[in-house]
C-alpha cells in the first residue's frame, strides 16, 4: 500500500504566496507511480481552485443536521442535512442533502429523490415569496458511494426545473483515489451556487424593505402532498351505463 503525503512548512500569512510556494513544490515533485500522479493531480486543482471567499468573517450561511426538528419551510419533510442562511428573522435552505446506505432498494432511492425534490420546491417557493428574483436552490442525493448533484429554479409559468448538474463516486478504496477529483470538482460547483445563492438572498432581503414581491411570484404552483386518488375502474363503469 503506498501513501502520499506532503507537509510544507510556509511562513507567510498571505494566501497567494502561500498557493504559489505550494504550486512551486509541486512542479518539482517527481511522481513514481500512477497514483502519485493522480494525487498530483488532484492537489494542483484544489490549489488552483482554493478560494476565499468562505472566510471565516465573510460567511453568510451555514449547516444543519436535521433529525426531529420541525421546518415549517418544508412542510415538516426533514432532510439529512440543510444548508441555509445564518440570518434567524428571515431564512432559507440553500442546499438541500438526503443520505441513504448502499443496499438501500430502488424503490426507496426514487422515493428519496421524489422526496427532494419536493423540499427544494418550498425552499424555491420561500426564496421567491421573500422578494428574490430568479433564485436557484441545490440538492445533493448521495447513495452509498455514489452521488449526484441537482439545482432547482422556475423560470417559466408553473414549470420547475431540476437538473442534475453532476455525479461523483467517492474513493471505496486506497485504489479507487481517482475519483477523489471529479468528487471535488462536483461539490465545488455546489459550493460556488450556494455562496452566489446566499449573497444574492440577504442582498435582496436586505434591499427589499418596501416588501416587493418578486416577478415570479405569479408563477409558484401550489405544493402536493401526496398523489390525488382516482378511481378509474369507476369512470369506465360510468362510461358504460
Amino acid at each position: 500500500m503506498n501513501f502520499l503525503y506532503f507537509q510544507i512548512s510556509i511562513e507567510s500569512p498571505n494566501r497567494e504566496e502561500r498557493q504559489a510556494a505550494v504550486r512551486r513544490y509541486l512542479r518539482n515533485f517527481e511522481a513514481l507511480s500512477e497514483e502519485e500522479e493522480i494525487m498530483l493531480e488532484i492537489f494542483e486543482n484544489l490549489i488552483n481552485n482554493e478560494q476565499s471567499s468562505f472566510a471565516r468573517h465573510r460567511i453568510i450561511e451555514e449547516t444543519h443536521i436535521i433529525q426531529t426538528r420541525f421546518d415549517s419551510i418544508l412542510i415538516g419533510m426533514k432532510p439529512d442535512f440543510t444548508v441555509r442562511t445564518t440570518n434567524p428573522n428571515k431564512h432559507v435552505e440553500l442546499l438541500i442533502g438526503e443520505v441513504k446506505p448502499p443496499n438501500t432498494r430502488d424503490a426507496l432511492v426514487n422515493e428519496d429523490l421524489v422526496c427532494l425534490g419536493k423540499m427544494l420546491k418550498c425552499s424555491l417557493d420561500k426564496a421567491i415569496e421573500d422578494g428574490v428574483d430568479d433564485p436557484v436552490i441545490c440538492g445533493l442525493q448521495v447513495i452509498g458511494f455514489l452521488g449526484r448533484a441537482y439545482t432547482i429554479d422556475l423560470r417559466f409559468d408553473r414549470i420547475y426545473r431540476m437538473i442534475l448538474i453532476g455525479e461523483f463516486e467517492l474513493p471505496r478504496c486506497f485504489t479507487s483515489w481517482g475519483t477523489v477529483l471529479q468528487c471535488y470538482q462536483v461539490l465545488n460547483k455546489i459550493r460556488t451556487i450556494v455562496n452566489d445563492a446566499a449573497i444574492q438572498y440577504q442582498s435582496s432581503v436586505k434591499m427589499n424593505i418596501k416588501q416587493k414581491e418578486s416577478k415570479q411570484k405569479e408563477m409558484i404552483k401550489p405544493m402536493f402532498l401526496d398523489p390525488m386518488k382516482i378511481s378509474i375502474l369507476g369512470d369506465i363503469t360510468n362510461l358504460a351505463k
